[in-house]
């Protein structure tokens, strides 16, 4: 595998790439690089098309870095090229050994990265921090005194598209010790919400109610 330098304005994004990165995910592989360097190139075509490394790029021109390390898969076909794209996101989907996981967490800083790894500090409890608790108390068992319309999103194009439209900001919980001190590795967000049924009916179809 051959390992050449490009400038990053020479590589062009895939136009149909169905994976899709949020701000969270570019400013911490944007930290990665910053920290550790380049340990992973960016794979790119005959035509600079990116095939795996969107976010990689992505993160590169957030920290103005004017060239990368690429590898060009010249050898392919372009319907290898497209299953290469599919076949790298989904081979990179894998559980975490939680067990493990929480045994390595307090000897690594993470401090400056924002990471959800879904678990809490078994020496402290887990409380709402930063964020306001939604208007509507969302629990398992809904209270009688509410009519609700729960809507569910199978796909992330899907659930993200819908953050977008009712304005969703993500609630952040930190796990803290018994000492007091806030363990950011440890930091866990919902995704539920329960929102005014009024005001979405309003949002969505303006006069037509």
């Amino acid at each position: 595998m051959q390992i050449i330098q490009k400038k990053l304005a020479d590589i062009v994004p895939y136009a149909n790439n169905a994976k899709k990165h949020d701000e969270t995910q570019i400013k911490n592989v944007a930290e990665s690089i910053k920290k550790y360097g380049w340990v992973q190139p960016i794979v790119i075509d005959d035509d600079g098309t990116i095939v795996i490394g969107h976010c990689r790029a992505l993160a590169a021109e957030r920290l103005g870095i004017k060239e990368v390390p690429c590898v060009v898969v010249s050898d392919l076909t372009e319907e290898e090229i497209n299953a290469l794209r599919i076949v790298d996101n989904k081979t990179n989907e894998s559980p975490w050994d939680f067990d493990l996981l929480s045994a390595e967490l307090p000897e690594i800083d993470l401090s400056d990265f924002e990471f959800d790894f879904g678990i809490e500090d078994e020496e402290g409890k887990t409380e709402i921090a930063e964020d306001e608790a939604p208007e509507v108390e969302f629990s398992e068992i809904l209270g009688e005194e509410n009519n609700y319309l729960v809507l569910q999103f199978k796909t992330d194009i899907d659930w993200l598209n819908a953050q977008s439209i009712f304005g969703l900001e993500t609630v952040k919980s930190y796990s803290t010790r018994k000492d007091g001190k806030v363990t950011k590795n440890m930091e866990s967000k919902g995704v539920a919400r329960v929102l005014d049924g009024a005001k979405v009916l309003n949002e969505l179809l303006g006069d037509k109610i």
